[in-house]
């Protein structure tokens, strides 16, 4: 009898282990044939097994002296927010993002049919005739839910095959767009800034991708910045002008104009009423006890 009621608890304790929907996400890229002197885009495609996920993080190497990494862009990007911009050297990328509201998959012809999504183009150069290999990493994929699990995704390695030109398949994408139009804020917190007052912004380029920001700050120069940008007090009444670029160069500038100001004066205007609104409450309060109190005096008086 003990024997088969612990037999028993140890069939419900698998039951509810495995009762709970787990997930295991692919990195789905094919095998390339570059030829010597030219460029392939390779796109890294995620797909999530069914799960939604809201954050990935990870790394992409290649090894072999016949390639190198040549550029990256974003266009068609899943991810809408990066953490970490992609950076790249000749054998390496890095990037981190965010996809607010969370990605499950591109839509499929079918019902409930979902495709995988491109988190990243890279740029492979082929030098020379030989072969190379590229090691695709997640290290962090967030499953969108209440839990954040953490989803396991297998490194992925693709083979780069380098040949005499002529055979291989390129692709070749001109970035002329650029990025995207966005609204930069100011915000007072010492959470984002020392000063206690910073310009924060975030746009997208879904050609080539956002390279960097600069900032003007009234009549000065622009000057390379991250977000969030600290600001003075002294500045924050100011014009600011932030130009976005892409890596192919193309540009796209803002104006936030009087924005501090403008809250201010909203601010002001609200307390104008309240203001306004307590002093009538007031008078009237005093009225009603003055014709009170006289009404009890002609009472008083008639008796």
């Amino acid at each position: 009898m003990p024997k088969l009621f612990l037999k028993l608890i140890l069939a419900l304790v698998f039951w509810c282990l495995s009762s709970g929907v787990t997930y295991a996400a692919s990195i789905i890229t094919n095998d390339v044939t570059v030829g010597v002197g030219e460029q392939i885009v390779i796109p890294i495609k995620l797909d999530t097994e069914g799960a939604t996920v809201n954050t990935i993080s990870g790394e992409v190497t290649i090894s072999g002296d016949a390639v190198s990494i040549n550029s990256l862009n974003e266009q068609n990007s899943v991810v809408s927010l990066w953490v970490e911009r992609p950076e790249h050297s000749a054998d390496k990328v890095t990037f981190a993002g965010i996809i607010p509201g969370g990605f499950r998959g591109v839509l499929g012809a079918g019902v409930n049919s979902y495709e995988p999504g491109i988190i990243l183009n890279i740029v492979i150069l082929g030098k020379k005739v030989g072969e190379g290999t590229l090691n695709v990493s997640i290290t962090t994929l967030v499953e969108h839910a209440e839990k954040q699990n953490l989803i396991p995704v297998a490194d992925k390695l693709v083979n780069i095959r380098v040949v005499e030109g002529g055979e291989s398949n390129i692709v070749r994408y001109v970035d002329t767009e650029p990025p995207e139009l966005f609204k930069p804020v100011i915000v007072s917190s010492h959470y984002v800034s020392d000063t206690g007052y910073a310009l924060v912004f975030q746009t997208r380029d879904v050609g080539s991708g956002i390279d960097h920001y600069e900032v003007k700050v009234a009549d000065g120069e622009f000057l390379r910045a991250e977000n969030p940008y600290p600001l003075d007090k002294s500045q924050i009444h100011s014009i600011i002008y932030v130009k976005a670029i892409d890596r192919a160069g193309n540009e796209r500038t803002v104006k936030l104009e009087n924005f501090f100001t403008a809250a201010n004066s909203s601010f002001g205007l609200i307390i104008k009423v309240v203001v306004a609104f307590s002093v009538v409450l007031i008078l009237f309060i005093v009225f009603k006890k003055w014709a009170k109190h006289r009404n009890r005096k002609r009472s008083s008086l008639r008796s």
